[in-house]
């Protein structure tokens, strides 16, 4: 479980880094958006 922490928290600062130059790119917002939505729902479905 510990490695699964370090391995967001190093996708969280990785994301924090690229956010000024992925927001210059309109389609990063889409897909983003939608890897997020599936992301959170295997969350949901893992913790359950």
């Amino acid at each position: 479980v510990q490695q699964w922490r370090l391995l967001f928290l190093g996708l969280g600062l990785v994301i924090l880094l690229l956010a000024p130059v992925a927001s210059q790119w309109v389609p990063f917002y889409y897909s983003t958006s939608m890897f997020l939505g599936v992301l959170l729902v295997i969350l949901i479905l893992l913790f359950q």
